[in-house]
């Protein structure tokens, strides 16, 4: 009989899961971090781009971004796996700046820097040689 008292309708239980840090819905629950930046990577077809980067169907990927689904542990990973992981990765950080991440973004920038560098330098190049013509 105890038992019976306590029981949380299966409804309500649904309700109360997935509680992560972020954006309140009207309901209580949160977006996550990770959604959240990821509608600001893509507000148009969102759910579509979500379902591109981490084969998840488009449906799950709706529930996720509606705060309405928990992202699993294999969504996120291959959500930062994908080509906008390191923004991903940023949002879900936040405020937190434990050293290893003070490191890690600036060889993230480092990284960046040196991508720009080269691109730039290949672009001279075949300007140079369109000029030697």
């Amino acid at each position: 009989m105890g038992r019976e008292a306590t029981r949380v309708p299966a409804g309500n239980a649904k309700k109360r899961t997935g509680q992560l840090a972020g954006k309140k819905r009207p309901d209580g629950r949160s977006i996550s971090p990770a959604m959240q930046a990821f509608r600001k990577l893509f507000p148009h077809q969102t759910a579509a781009e979500l379902a591109i980067r981490t084969g998840a169907e488009i449906r799950h990927c709706e529930r996720c971004l509606a705060g309405d689904r928990d992202l699993g542990s294999g969504f996120q990973t291959k959500l930062l796996q994908s080509d906008v992981g390191d923004k991903i990765l940023d949002a879900i950080m936040g405020e937190a700046r434990p050293a290893w991440w003070v490191g890690f973004k600036k060889q993230l920038e480092l990284s960046k820097l040196v991508k720009a560098q080269a691109e730039l330098g290949r672009q001279i190049e075949s300007m140079q040689r369109g000029m030697a013509d």
